[in-house]
């Protein structure tokens, strides 16, 4: 019996650590999750060995969706870009930090790679708009990134930072692109 009530006892405690780290609606790492990563990234700098890649996800024109479509259908537009994100970076290493907003972080990573990562996310996000038995959106995401590279970048924050204005940028080339989308506003 108690070694029952201890296997029990264990897979409650495991659901309730994924329900505490887990973003509800598409399973990838929550603010928590991210919260841990990036202490654990910052020791690692503290230590002398941190080899780290951070790139920001966004998606365009959800607002739009959401307004004309619903909130239903944006919903759907969130997991689909992070099911595109998963399958290209892996789930333990995506964190969803805001509404439509996406953090990856990977360690030992070469640049190269991380294009290479980066145009499997695109083709995965491509052919998930292309198949979807709902309504066809054609879900666009903005994204940037940044090597962690000493001296240009002493911590975590300044490889943010970077990442950020990196998707900052490639939004804004898509609105120029894109006029006849609205841009939600900037914070």
């Amino acid at each position: 019996k108690i070694r029952s009530m201890q296997a029990t006892l264990r897979t409650h405690i495991e659901r309730i650590q994924q329900q505490a780290y887990s973003d509800a609606l598409t399973g990838v790492g929550n603010k928590a999750a991210y919260a841990e990563e990036v202490e654990r990234i910052s020791a690692r700098i503290a230590d002398g060995t941190a080899s780290f890649i951070v790139a920001v996800f966004d998606i365009n024109g959800l607002k739009q969706v959401n307004d004309t479509l619903g909130h239903d259908e944006g919903d759907w537009v969130i997991v689909d870009a992070a099911s595109s994100i998963v399958e290209a970076f892996g789930r333990d290493r995506v964190y969803r930090i805001g509404g439509d907003e996406f953090i990856v972080i990977v360690e030992n990573m070469s640049c190269e790679e991380m294009v290479d990562r980066l145009a499997t996310f695109e083709q995965v996000l491509s052919e998930k708009s292309r198949n979807a038995d709902r309504e066809s959106i054609d879900v666009s995401v903005s994204k940037g990134w940044c090597s962690y590279q000493p001296p240009e970048t002493e911590d975590y924050q300044s490889v943010f930072r970077l990442a950020d204005l990196a998707m900052y940028d490639d939004k804004a080339a898509f609105y120029r692109a894109h006029a006849n989308q609205k841009r939600r506003p900037q914070t």
